[in-house]
This record gives structure tokens, sequence and C-alpha cells, in this order.
């Protein structure tokens, strides 16, 4: 969610006769710190709080190249390729590669639209996501493939206040279990599962300082209900 925003905030940022490529470059050079209950990979097995730094930097019109950190030891590097549609819809295909020092290794491919009209901005994001992680008690290998739909919508109350709506529906299309017993590898497929959720957020525009509070409600499953601090820097 956090690097939709991104793209968004950058998108209402300017003024409505600005060009798509002007929503580009803007969009090129920020970075964001942001504060949360869940990691990357999804995991709220505790109370603490997850930091992530994310940055983002143009190579040119239509490349650039982005990544991100965070305090449970995660990485991620990814490049983001940009077009736009019948001079109309603002499109980006991107592709990440990340881990951990837990053996987690994640790679990911996505689409992210943008349909601007005035003053809303209207979105998806489309991704699925590879992981591929050791487990050490027992000897294991665990493989995962996910695919998230993201829809939602911004809207720019004035100068300095907007607000955000998006749904998520997160699907986990594979699983696989391969367990090392006496040597002998066993495996275990898991059975297909899914979680959506519904993201209200509020974003004030402070001399380009964009800090952002988004509500995560789960409608499956509200013990995983979060509360998110996003503060977003455009330069």
């Amino acid at each position: 969610m956090t690097k939709i925003l991104l793209i968004i905030i950058a998108c209402v940022s300017l003024p409505i006769y600005a060009s798509w490529q002007d929503t580009v470059d803007y969009v090129g050079e920020t970075f964001n710190v942001s504060v949360s209950k869940e990691n990357y990979l999804n995991e709220s097995t505790s109370d603490d709080l997850t930091y992530t730094l994310y940055g983002s930097h143009d190579f040119n019109e239509t490349w650039r190249v982005f990544g991100q950190v965070d305090t449970d030891n995660f990485w991620e590097i990814g490049a983001g390729y940009s077009f736009i549609f019948s001079d109309f819809v603002y499109n980006e295909v991107t592709v990440t590669a990340g881990g951990n020092t837990d053996d987690v290794d994640v790679y990911s491919a996505g689409l992210f639209s943008a349909l601007s009209l005035g003053e809303l901005i209207l979105f998806t994001d489309f991704s699925t996501q590879y992981i591929d992680r050791v487990l050490e008690r027992p000897l294991s290998r665990l493989e995962v493939i996910n695919f998230e739909k993201t829809f939602g919508g911004y809207h720019e109350m004035n100068e300095w206040l907007s607000l955000s709506l998006s749904y998520t529906h997160k699907s986990t299309l594979y699983k696989k279990l391969s367990i090392d017993t006496a040597s002998k590898w066993g495996t275990v497929y898991g059975d297909k599962s899914y979680t959506h959720y519904v993201s209200p957020g509020v974003t004030f525009s402070l001399m380009g300082v964009k800090p952002t509070v988004s509500y995560n409600y789960y409608f499956d499953d509200n013990k995983s209900n979060s509360l998110d601090f996003t503060l977003t820097f455009d330069f």
C-alpha cells in the first residue's frame, strides 16, 4: 500500500493541467519512512512494530529503480517501467527481488494502473509473489505463491488534505512444504486460502512532507486489524 500511495500522492500533488510525464518525473524522486504492526511477509506474531525505509530514483522518462529495508532485516530492490495507455491511463510494470537473514527469498511482479479524473484518482494494483523459505526446525523448505489484487480511490479535498480508500484481496494459490525426515524428503501441499481487507486513509501535505495514516480492517480476522503510519518526503 505504501508504494501505491507514493504514486497517487504525486499525481494529486500536481495541478490538473500537468502532463503525465510531469507526474512520472515527480514520482521518481521520493522516499518515505513507514511504521506498521505487520512486516513484509504479513507475519503478525507479536505486537512489535516494523519500521521500513523506502526510496525511489527515476533514471529516465520510463524507467525507475526502488528499494526498501526494514527492521526485520528484510530488503528488497526492484525496477519499474511506466507507460501511458491512450493518453489516459498511467501504468507501471514492476519486478522485485528481496530476502532477509532467515533464509527467505521473495520475488514479485506487478502492474499498477491509475486513472485521473480531476481531483479524483482511481487505481488498481495486481501483483504476484513467490516466497522460498528454509525452516530449520525441523529442516524443511516452504514455497508459497500469492496473488494480490487492490482497487481503490484517492481524492484531494484541498491543498493540504487528501482521503483514500482501497480494497485488497490476497490469495494463496500454491503452498508446498518439503520436510526432511531421517534424510528422506516428504512433501505436504497446503490448502488454498485468501484474506481480504479495506484500508481507509488520510494524507496531509505540509510543505513537501506528507504524513499518511491508514487503518487496515480485515473482514475474516479482526485480530489482524492494524494502524499504519507513513511519512513521505518529496524532493
